[in-house]
């Protein structure tokens, strides 16, 4: 399969920057070994390295290049390393290889949309084949209705990636299920072992824990971490920030030195090293889980860093209407443009759509 030049550019700057993992190199060699395009900008990419300007990070970045598709394929640590300026001089680089391979011969791209679970033996199977049985060693996988399942794993990692404008759902080893919404990782164990039970949620998920009170269950995030016993409740890291959103059951978040234990119907917010508890809208905040995203009184802002998670779109948003305040929702399964035309007709504002970049003006 085709991979996008954005995650691509990912890989290679994670490499170069000696923050790969092993997951990620056994892509990356896959890919070099099986694209041509991808090694003539492997080494393109190390010539660019040796020239004076990369060292003095000055080099020129293509006005058709968003750094953010880019960025957007890193984990969170690695984006935050990136946007406090470390590795500047190899993120310029990834930024003009992109242009390159995008333009290469003019080929036609295949966009990487596919639903893909990571094995720590460097497997990487894609889940957009319904229905079928897969085996790796003892492992056996189950994909079937948009659902993992699997059995006979003995303490490996998996690694599922959720692209935009999909979702997806997980059986953990332990009976706990999860729905995985779009531009999510989720990292997680394929058997639970030690004291507690364990996985890694970036993007936005809403996990059902199966009880058990002798393993308790915890969920962490880029900052903080959640620890339950058996409830369901929903987790988006998005844009940022990190909300909890308890729907029923008892958990209690860590964040640092703070921690805050939440009720059903309780939400809490990690901005700026401070936790903030609120009531919140159970409709509202789960409506992804119906294919829906509701807005009520968003600004046209917070409505643009949504559209590009469900439609695979870049936004560009004129900042004079960036406070403009929207109320509606937005239904995954009907076309983006559709969304646009209804915006348009409700506000103030114009839009152009072309080659998935929105233009908001």
């Amino acid at each position: 399969m085709k991979y996008t030049p954005e995650l691509i550019q990912a890989l290679i700057v994670s490499e170069m920057d000696n923050d790969i993992t092993p997951n990620e190199k056994a892509l990356l060699s896959h890919i070099l070994a099986t694209d041509s395009d991808a090694r003539r900008l492997y080494q393109e990419m190390h010539d660019v390295l040796n020239k004076p300007e990369a060292a003095a990070g000055m080099l020129q970045l293509d006005e058709n290049v968003n750094p953010q598709l880019i960025l957007d394929q890193l984990g969170h640590s690695k984006k935050s390393r990136y946007r406090k300026g470390l590795g500047v001089a190899v993120m310029a680089m990834a930024l003009i290889g992109a242009f390159v391979l995008l333009n290469k011969n003019k080929k036609e791209v295949v966009a990487t949309n596919q639903i893909l679970l990571s094995l720590d033996n460097g497997e990487v199977v894609n889940l957009e084949h319904a229905d079928t049985a897969i085996r790796s060693g003892n492992l056996s996988l189950h994909n079937a209705n948009k659902t993992l399942k699997f059995n006979g794993g003995t303490g490996g990692i998996g690694s599922l990636s959720v692209p935009a404008g999909k979702f997806y759902n997980l059986v953990l080893s332990d009976g706990s299920t999860m729905m995985v919404n779009s531009v999510t990782k989720v990292r997680f164990p394929f058997q639970f072992s030690g004291r507690a039970r364990e996985i890694w949620v970036d993007g936005e998920a809403y996990i059902e824990v199966a009880p058990d009170i002798k393993q308790p269950f915890i969920v962490h995030l880029p900052n903080s971490e959640v620890k339950v016993l058996g409830t369901s409740f929903n987790v988006n890291t998005f844009d940022g920030k990190e909300n909890v959103s308890l729907v029923t059951g008892k958990v209690r978040l860590v964040a640092g030195q703070d921690s805050v234990t939440l009720s059903p119907g309780k939400q809490v917010n990690i901005q700026t090293g401070s936790l903030a508890i609120s009531d919140f809208k159970q409709e509202q905040v789960l409506s992804w889980m119906k294919g829906i995203y509701v807005f009520d009184l968003a600004t046209m802002e917070e409505v643009a860093k949504v559209l590009p998670r469900w439609y695979g779109v870049t936004v560009v948003l004129d900042p004079a209407v960036k406070k403009k305040m929207f109320y509606g929702v937005i239904d995954r399964n009907q076309p983006v443009n559709e969304f646009l035309e209804r915006l348009k007709s409700t506000e103030e504002i114009d839009y152009t759509l072309k080659d998935n970049i929105v233009t908001i003006k």
